[in-house]
């Protein structure tokens, strides 16, 4: 059936409508309307003139702060343009829209890392790296890049000046790539002249030619894969600590100002958009160097710690070789 309400464009009087709901409608009291409440209203009103008497006022930022329309001012654009419109089934209260925020993801760990070659090479026993939305975001370039800033509608308005409001909200998700060693046993070839070099100390070992080295593990390679892991395990937490700290309450502060439709004003266009990005707690450019530096900070604070510190030569066990250094050998720890 239809529903017809007249439309009242100047009144500012509570409708009689909402006057006459008990108590018992009300979350509590006089309050604000509970999902017993809404319920009833629509039972009376129907759907529709209850999404309008509940849609979120409009804000307006300036360099004096925030305002909302007044409670009358915003009964009145709820109420007009009612009449004619098509009841539709009572389907209860209706759930507030969830907050969205910026979200975490699983990262990809990647047990493929040989001790030997990292012995022989140089290379890092384990590698951290987050990921912003997919890539891999190795330097703070990167991150800039990858991180996705919302866009922003800006135009002049009859006063003067201009104002600025959110106009997209992109999705912005976090993670991390991480390489950890693989299992054991480690080995690779290596020249003499090289294992001599690193272990002067292990008789047979110079000259031409080649040797078969093995890295091992002390107390053995299960122990010394598993603290590999642990620690860039650690640098992954860390990783999504400092995601949840600033990229995550700067999405929502956009998502906020979207949802309100809160206008940030200023002299020039430049002017109003800079007020929103303060109001934000900065750019996508600042936002990502304040995660890149927390990042960085991060992995140099637990390097410093004797948990975090690297992967070294067994203090009780020494390297060795075979008579003719066609084999050898060595151990190592890790304090992780």
């Amino acid at each position: 059936m239809l529903l017809r309400l007249r439309a009242e464009p100047n009144v500012r009087r509570r409708p009689p409508l909402v006057q006459r709901l008990t108590d018992d409608e009300f979350a509590v009291g006089k309050g604000p309307l509970d999902a017993r409440g809404v319920a009833a209203l629509q039972r009376r009103a129907g759907n529709r003139a209850v999404t309008a008497m509940l849609a979120p006022a409009v804000q307006r930022c300036g360099p004096g702060g925030c305002a909302e329309r007044e409670p009358e001012q915003e009964e009145t654009a709820a109420r007009q343009g009612i009449a004619e419109v098509a009841e539709e089934p009572l389907m209860g209260a209706q759930a507030l829209p969830v907050q969205r925020a910026a979200t975490w993801a699983n990262g990809t760990v990647r047990e493929t890392n040989n001790l030997a070659t990292v012995v022989t090479t140089g290379a890092p026993a384990g590698l951290t790296t987050p990921k912003i939305n997919g890539t891999v975001t190795s330097t703070g370039d990167l991150v800039r890049s990858s991180l996705v800033a919302p866009t922003l509608t800006t135009a002049a308005v009859p006063a003067g000046g201009f104002d600025s409001e959110v106009n997209v909200v992109p999705a912005n998700v976090g993670s991390f790539d991480e390489l950890v060693l693989g299992a054991g046993p480690w080995r690779t070839t290596w020249t003499k002249a090289a294992f001599h070099t690193t272990f002067p100390t292990v008789p047979g070992c110079t000259g031409a030619g080649a040797t078969r080295f093995r890295a091992a593990g002390d107390p053995g390679d299960a122990a010394m894969k598993s603290a590999n892991r642990r620690h860039e395990d650690h640098h992954a937490s860390d990783m999504q600590a400092a995601f949840n700290d600033i990229i995550v309450p700067w999405d929502q502060k956009v998502t906020n100002a979207k949802t309100a439709g809160t206008k940030f004003h200023g002299a020039t266009a430049a002017a109003a958009e800079a007020a929103l990005w303060t109001a934000m707690g900065g750019t996508r450019d600042e936002i990502a160097d304040a995660f890149t530096t927390r990042v960085v900070n991060d992995i140099d604070a637990f390097h410093a710690t004797p948990a975090g510190g690297p992967v070294s030569l067994s203090p009780t066990k020494n390297p060795g070789a075979n008579s003719n250094c066609s084999l050898s050998w060595a151990y190592f720890v890790n304090p992780s």
